[in-house]
């Protein structure tokens, strides 16, 4: 699972895409087999993970710590561990064209042109 935080002049962004039997999905393609309500849970999951990146930050507000603005998690489920990334740099406020989503959408890309 790839995970993704973003936090950069108060605009939080969070989301997901993972790998299964060597096809790549996004939380918008995920299949939708199994679940009656897959809109309602994909809200939710992207709700809780946009609400973790502002905890967070209020973490390191109340340590007197920089919060990172990019922080990429990778979760190897066959492995249960995690390796993260984290910069302080902008990415995108800084940018008349740029969002998040499109942060987001060059990472899953270039992990999709790495993995399959």
């Amino acid at each position: 699972m790839y995970i993704y935080g973003s936090n950069e002049k108060n605009s939080y962004s969070f989301n997901i895409f993972y790998i299964s039997e060597n096809k790549i999905f996004t939380m918008r393609t995920l299949p939708r087999r199994n679940f009656d309500d897959l809109n309602n849970l994909i809200f939710h999951v992207l709700k809780i993970g946009t609400d973790d990146v502002k905890e967070l930050k209020k973490i390191c507000e109340k340590y007197d710590q920089p919060m990172p603005t990019q922080i990429k998690l990778i979760y190897d489920n066959k492995q249960n561990k995690v390796k993260g990334k984290y910069s302080y740099d902008l990415f995108y406020s800084n940018s008349d064209t740029l969002t998040s989503g499109n942060i987001f959408e060059q990472w899953y890309n270039e992990v999709k042109d790495e993995q399959l």
